[in-house]
């Protein structure tokens, strides 16, 4: 995996994990 992959799928699981604590 390239390194922007891995960035992109770290920022999408951020986004994720900040929906179910707004929540």
């Amino acid at each position: 995996m390239s390194f922007e992959e891995n960035l992109k799928n770290a920022n999408e699981s951020l986004e994720k994990l900040n929906d179910k604590e707004l929540s």
